[in-house]
């Protein structure tokens, strides 16, 4: 499977099974009722677009949606390093707030925000 459209749905997730299609190049989510973008997504190494407007996301955050799929997928994969390494390295990301999920991470060793837009460290959801 290479192309998947769920569009103009009701889903409240994106479905776990989603992530076994390996070969997926264009998924297509958008009008939904998604509030997070699940780290997996991240083994979709052959996704090409990601389509997730119209729907309500806090993860990622709107800064990171807006600059496109790359940006988006850089950002997943600072989070999956970090969730691994206990290392969280959050650079250049353009990030305007502190991400919920950084906030909920209580194991983390060490947490990088350099070269963002962060005019606090509060969480602000």
């Amino acid at each position: 499977l290479t192309f998947l459209d769920i569009s103009h749905n009701k889903m409240t997730e994106l479905p776990t099974c989603v992530v076994s299609f390996h070969a997926l190049k264009h998924l297509d989510f958008r009008d939904n009722h998604i509030t997070e973008v699940p780290l997996d997504v991240d083994n979709l190494s052959h996704l090409k677009t990601l389509n997730l407007t119209g729907n309500s996301l806090t993860n990622p955050p709107a800064e990171i949606l807006r600059l496109g799929f790359s940006h988006t997928v850089k950002y997943i994969k600072c989070l999956n390093r970090g969730f691994k390494s206990k290392q969280m390295l959050l650079k250049g990301l353009t990030l305007e707030k502190v991400p919920a999920c950084v906030v909920a991470m209580t194991q983390l060793t060490s947490l990088s925000f350099s070269g963002n837009l962060l005019s606090t460290l509060r969480y602000q959801g």
